[in-house]
């Protein structure tokens, strides 16, 4: 199967978006990668960490008021905007949970889930729109914002299970979250995608 960039899309809302208007577009995941970190093994004193924009109010308020949720609760919350390369791969490994909050109902974000994996952190989120590959309860944590933070304190009080969620998320995102592209051809191996 031959494909040209503009069949391609990252996230299963834009594919669905496409189609409506009649544009075939295959389901091409940006997939885990060296750049996203590794797991360095160090200790992890924070216990939910949030690295993304907050420049739209939604999301701000949103975040204000699970993090001052989460820190009644007696949890270390950090809030970054501004870290990037080998400073985001030591911070992300030092966080137990990283936390999602949606930019937009429809927002599919997994470059979060891939960076959490890549270091050994498990994401909380609102619940996703599309959550497919994934598993709410399973490969992460899912729950109303009324909800997140006391979804998020019995998590952190479980290791083995956020461990495990942890572990069965990597290799989802390994799995069905990459692709096998020969740059030189743009050939994508389709036993990694489904076409329609």
């Amino acid at each position: 199967y031959e494909i040209r960039p503009r069949d391609w899309s990252s996230d299963v809302c834009s594919s669905d978006l496409l189609a409506s208007d009649g544009v075939d577009s295959v389901f091409a995941p940006v997939g885990q990668q060296a750049a996203f970190g590794r797991d360095l093994g160090l200790g992890r004193d924070i216990d939910v960490l949030f690295i993304g924009d907050i420049k739209k109010r939604f999301r701000r308020r949103k975040l204000a008021r699970l993090v001052a949720e989460l820190r009644a609760l007696g949890r270390r919350v950090e809030v970054r905007n501004d870290v990037w390369g080998e400073e985001r791969t030591r911070l992300i490994n030092r966080a137990r949970i990283m936390l999602h909050i949606h930019n937009f109902p429809w927002d599919t974000p997994w470059m979060r889930w891939n960076l959490a994996s890549a270091n050994g952190a498990l994401v909380a989120s609102e619940p996703l729109s599309v959550p497919d590959p994934l598993e709410p309860g399973r490969h992460f944590v899912s729950a109303p914002l009324d909800a997140l933070a006391g979804e998020i304190d019995a998590l952190l009080r479980d290791e083995a299970r956020r461990a495990t969620m942890v572990a069965d998320c990597r290799a989802v995102m390994q799995e069905k979250m990459s692709l096998d592209v020969d740059r030189k051809s743009t050939r994508l191996n389709s036993s990694h995608v489904a076409l329609s």
